[in-house]
């Protein structure tokens, strides 16, 4: 008995507890985690204090690694720029280079008093707002301890947590939201020009995908603008390939990714490596590439919703959401080029695999000539959006 009260003991349900369990995964190891967490705060003062030092940790390593970690080429600080889930399950530490980061995680439950520290840093450094941090402290102490997994933070996501665990990679497809509730392939604007799903995807994704993508597109009829009747996103077929496969297939698929990439030149970082990317972390072009796609959504919204509410008759209302929203849209223009912009040169790349003029070196140089322009032209507009944006 005593081992059993160690943690969680499985076989201790109530009578709907099978029930539950067979629709919600982890449902009863979840209820009795939380309790488990609750009980040993109250009744032991060996906890009480390991609760005071995560908290002190957290304030420590967030002042610590604001002050180690340089600063990204657009003057965001790559401690920064690392997001608020991946603090919130690990004790992050920034490396040696001053950029990359080593993760310790954290047990859940007891990450919520690391977490706390951390924002309170964060605030104290006025490195986010008071708000912000309310509200990250808050989901983390949801994910925590919510019986039925991670909880979302958009409408888009509370489909995925009422719906039962063997429906969510259907229900994440049809919404485009993962298990953290972010865009699993990029949001493209409905005013941008035409591109297949296939050339649609974040940057740093395994060239594997890409092929495979492509190659379905096309050999069912489409090509880089039109859709065949199997166009998917190369971000959607490794996010159904690691859902369907579970935790042993993702870690299977990111080795064949691994082999692949070796196979063909491409280069590899730390992140694509199975087991070692739980303990090492590069805040690079995926964030980059994200923060880019939210922006030119962001911009897009705040442009239709003045150009609707003109359009409804609704003057008053478009003209406060023109105000308030003055910053985003005034990059409306500039986003619909840029993403104009980087989907050639995306195409450019495609069609250069296929040319039998250049060696495989030359084909190389310039398809990593390509990449850069592209990153630095998500950088440069990200850089000009969140100045005005909050202006």
């Amino acid at each position: 008995m005593l081992s059993r009260n160690v943690t969680v003991d499985f076989n201790l349900k109530g009578e709907a507890g099978s029930r539950i369990g067979a629709y919600f995964m982890f449902f009863n190891a979840n209820i009795q985690g939380a309790a488990l967490t609750f009980r040993s705060v109250m009744n032991h003062p060996a906890i009480r204090f390991l609760v005071l030092a995560l908290f002190a940790a957290g304030m420590g390593t967030d002042w610590w690694n604001r002050r180690w970690a340089k600063k990204t080429e657009d003057g965001r600080n790559y401690y920064d720029n690392i997001m608020h889930p991946m603090k919130e399950r690990n004790l992050v530490l920034i490396g040696p280079d001053q950029q990359n980061a080593v993760l310790v995680p954290l047990p859940f439950g007891f990450n919520v008093f690391y977490v706390m520290g951390v924002n309170t840093m964060a605030v104290i450094d006025k490195a986010k707002k008071p708000l912000d941090a309310a509200v990250d402290v808050a989901a983390t102490l949801v994910n925590a301890f919510n019986p039925f997994g991670q909880s979302p933070s958009s409408l888009l996501g509370a489909a995925q947590l009422l719906s039962p665990t063997f429906l969510d990679p259907l229900v994440q497809a049809i919404t485009n939201r993962n298990f953290m509730d972010r865009a699993i392939t990029p949001e493209r604007p409905k005013t941008a020009a035409p591109q297949a799903k296939a050339e649609t995807y974040f940057a740093g994704m395994p060239q594997v995908y890409v092929d495979v993508a492509n190659w379905l597109n096309e050999a069912t009829g489409g090509n880089q603008v039109r859709s065949g009747w199997l166009d998917i996103s190369p971000n959607m077929l490794q996010h159904w390939v690691r859902s369907v496969f579970g935790g042993a297939g993702a870690f299977y698929a990111r080795a064949a990714e691994l082999v692949h990439g070796k196979a063909t030149g491409e280069e590899k970082e730390v992140r694509d490596i199975p087991f070692l990317r739980r303990f090492y972390y590069e805040p690079k072009d995926q964030e980059l590439s994200r923060r880019f796609y939210e922006n030119l959504n962001a911009a897009e919204v705040a442009h239709y919703e003045v150009l609707r509410s003109l359009q409804a008759g609704e003057g008053a209302k478009a003209r406060a959401l023109a105000l308030e929203f003055r910053g985003e849209r005034a990059m409306y223009g500039e986003a619909i080029a840029v993403e104009r912009q980087i989907g050639e040169r995306r195409k450019q790349a495609r069609e250069l695999k296929q040319s039998k003029r250049l060696t495989d070196d030359q084909k190389k140089a310039v398809i990593e000539k390509l990449d850069e322009q592209n990153r630095q032209a998500m950088m440069r507009f990200n850089l000009r959006f969140e100045q005005r944006a909050s202006q």
